[in-house]
């Protein structure tokens, strides 16, 4: 990284976080809850219904949101990816809000607007309403299309928020920039690119800190470990090499009300994570 900390930017293929995944740690397997529920209470996402939608869309002008219903499949494997393009679009500046509603329990909703098939996504825009047309729902897709019909950036502010944007991005390009320098140029690129996910360090302290960090952790390769569900307090399985690391921390986005604790210990080839706040499992869908 240049001393003079000229404008630049960190093209990355491949994965570069050094954190595992990990699925719910829970009692007992409900299929409907595990792949999205009417509970909302394992998806970061806000759920709404018929008496909290118009206030939410009317406090938050810039809202995407998933109409679905918990019995359908498509419902169901879309949820993850949902939960995921919140996180990243919690980024921008200012956030854009990711919400869902179960319209097959409020049909009153799903009439209002027109919701013919499940899931159907719409982006609450001021008074303007997109659907999405894109082809795929993966978050990538979720994102690009928000991204279209908005003017706001990916902005890191922190390390966490580098983590937070790099974890499962195939290709990432990250502009450094120093202070006072106009960028606008940069995120107008980033609209032409459907796989390549953009984002940017504003100011010269941020920038020199987002570098370190890719120059560190540039070298080192993401693997999504799926844990399944655990009645216990702790659940082990199997990893693919030796020489892997863990955080405690979830990767992806928590609600503020969310309280649980883990600690992840790798042996050898073996990855444990426990629930350290409390005796038994965990709940919530969560990558580490």
């Amino acid at each position: 990284f240049p001393k003079a900390l000229e404008p630049m930017a960190f093209l990355r293929a491949n994965r570069v976080v050094s954190y595992l995944v990990a699925a719910q740690l829970a009692s007992g397997f409900d299929f409907s809850e595990l792949l999205g529920s009417s509970s909302g209470t394992k998806h970061a996402v806000d759920e709404l219904t018929d008496s909290t939608f118009h206030k939410y869309l009317k406090e938050n002008t810039v809202t995407a949101v998933l109409f679905y219903a918990p019995w359908c499949f498509y419902s169901q494997q879309i949820m993850p990816s949902w939960d995921t393009a919140a996180q990243k679009l919690d980024l921008h500046d200012p956030p854009v809000r990711l919400a869902k509603i179960d319209t097959s329990r409020y049909q009153q909703i799903g009439e209002e607007h027109e919701i013919h098939a499940y899931p159907t996504m719409k982006l609450f825009v001021d008074d303007s309403v997109f659907e999405f047309d894109g082809q795929g729902r993966g978050w990538q897709q979720i994102v690009k299309w928000v991204n279209m019909h908005i003017e706001r950036d990916h902005i890191l502010k922190s390390m966490q928020d580098a983590e937070t944007y790099l974890h499962d991005n195939e290709l990432n390009v990250v502009g450094l920039f120093p202070d006072g320098y106009e960028s606008g140029n940069f995120m107008k690129s980033a609209r032409h690119y459907a796989d390549i996910v953009f984002a940017e360090a504003k100011g010269d302290a941020i920038a020199k800190e987002v570098a370190d960090y890719l120059g560190k952790h540039a070298g080192l390769v993401c693997e999504s470990i799926f844990l399944g569900q655990s009645a216990g307090n702790t659940k082990s399985v199997d990893l693919p090499r030796e020489g892997m690391h863990c955080s405690n921390s979830p990767a992806n986005l928590q609600r503020p009300e969310w309280s649980d604790k883990f600690e992840a210990s790798v042996t050898g080839k073996t990855l444990s994570v426990k629930r350290a706040d409390q005796t038994g499992g965990g709940e919530q869908i969560f990558e580490m």
